[in-house]
């Protein structure tokens, strides 16, 4: 199963600021617009794991373990560093979709000798109730985890296991456009507030302020 994927990402033009300040001081002023955007990072696997959780029934290690950081540095990548004249840094969560089994099920697991006949409840997000799916059941895998399947196939001799949505999925939900805005403005957030910090210290060294 591929992995899902989404980038929360900051370039120089995030704020009007810094192409100010690179039209008035050009290269002296990469170097503190670099530390501002790679400090700006820092906090935003702390927002996520908030944002995310505050939504959905999903672990903090869960959403944190799916972020890389790419900072802005000299060599770069496809996410940070200087591409086409323009720096930038990014943010970027990836992951699988989640087992259903791993989110609150009915039944809990597979010690129940009678199964419901309407099939097994899960509850993905906080909000609301158990969500009901049809034929599905509670089982364990050959690996021994617990497992939500549904029958499928002509003679329903196979199972399928069940899958809810991945971080990324979470973090770009169409449903919880607050969960993205929410990690993205305290990013441009902290981003504004460390540029006024270094362009501070950049205009003391040269004799400007």
């Amino acid at each position: 199963m591929a992995k899902d994927w989404i980038s929360i990402n900051l370039n120089r033009g995030t704020i009007e600021k810094a192409e100010r300040f690179l039209k008035a001081f050009g290269h002296l002023a990469v170097p503190g617009i670099q530390r501002a955007m790679n400090r700006s990072l820092q906090g935003v696997r702390t927002d996520a794991s908030k944002a995310v959780r505050g939504v959905y029934n999903v672990k903090t290690k869960a959403v944190r373990d799916s972020f890389s950081l790419y900072f802005a540095g000299k060599g770069g990548s496809a996410h940070g560093g200087m591409h086409g004249g323009v720096l930038q840094a990014s943010a970027v969560s990836r992951g699988k979709r989640i087992p259903m089994a791993a989110f609150p099920t009915t039944p809990r697991d597979t010690r129940r000798t009678r199964l419901p006949k309407v099939g097994a409840r899960v509850k993905t997000t906080r909000t609301g109730g158990f969500k009901t799916i049809p034929g599905a059941f509670i089982g364990t895998s050959r690996k021994g985890k617990k497992t939500m399947y549904v029958r499928q196939g002509k003679a329903r001799d196979r199972l399928r296991s069940l899958v809810g949505p991945s971080i990324p999925q979470m973090i770009g939900a169409a449903g919880h456009p607050e969960i993205f805005d929410d990690i993205r403005k305290n990013a441009v957030s902290r981003y504004e507030k460390n540029f006024d910090h270094e362009m501070d210290r950049l205009l003391k060294r040269l004799g400007v302020r």
